[in-house]
């Protein structure tokens, strides 16, 4: 299945006065992108994202899916924002949805959702067992979009996400959201997509012009069959 492409420009956006050459600021203090092109509903690209949207939802949640990882055969195809703008889609639409960085070597959702702080992310969850859940979990970042930040990148990630602290991670917000949108590392700099994608069972692929190979896809869409992952379909990132 392939999906109406769709095409969003990357425009400037009505900017904050609190935060110069920025977007919003959030009341909690989230500074936001304005990649973030679903935030203004009127905005160029708001449209094409609520539309995608709105696929996922009929297609994919109405079947009584919960999850969904979104993977890019190579980097740049935009898969983090993408993933960004249509979480925040899905919370517009009364869908309580999650966003879960799984990209350690360059998460960038810390990047388009700008917090107060340097977050503890689901590196430091993996990594310590101490370390729960909810401890780094950042609940209604905009209403009905919550996020779970990767954490600092680093070029040799010490923790590995097939073992069976993220299955029961990724369990535990399959549970506890309507929809939990998995952000992954490009298929070919590591094995994490098809890892990521193998535990939630469903995937959703991402293209951009000069940025991906349809023989690339191919494979990539293979790979996740022979591991038993449904690829919902294909989107084409116009950005």
């Amino acid at each position: 299945m392939r999906w109406p492409r769709i095409s969003i420009a990357r425009v400037s956006q009505g900017r904050s006065t609190q935060v110069p050459q920025r977007g919003w600021l959030t009341p909690t203090g989230y500074n936001l992108s304005e990649e973030l092109v679903a935030i203004s509903p009127m905005g160029a690209g708001a449209a094409s994202v609520a539309s995608l949207a709105a696929e996922i939802i009929v297609q994919h949640l109405h079947n009584g899916r919960r999850g969904l990882a979104l993977c890019g055969a190579a980097q740049g195809a935009g898969v983090t924002f993408l993933t960004a703008n249509v979480g925040i889609a899905l919370a517009q639409a009364g869908i309580s949805t999650l966003i879960v960085d799984t990209n350690f070597a360059a998460p960038r959702l810390q990047d388009l959702f700008q917090p107060p702080a340097d977050p503890v992310g689901l590196r430091d969850l993996l990594a310590d067992p101490s370390v729960t859940l909810s401890q780094v979990l950042h609940r209604e970042v905009i209403p009905g979009l919550s996020l779970l930040y990767g954490g600092r990148p680093r070029p040799e990630p010490e923790v590995v996400l097939d073992g069976e602290r993220f299955g029961g991670l990724a369990d535990a917000c399959l549970r506890d959201f309507d929809c939990t949108l998995f952000d992954t590392a490009p298929a070919n700099r590591s094995t994490d997509a098809l890892t990521v994608s193998s535990r939630v069972g469903y995937a959703l692929l991402v293209a951009r012009r000069g940025k991906s190979f349809t023989e690339d896809l191919g494979f990539l869409a293979d790979q996740m069959r022979q591991d038993s992952v449904t690829v919902i379909g294909s989107v084409f990132n116009g950005v």
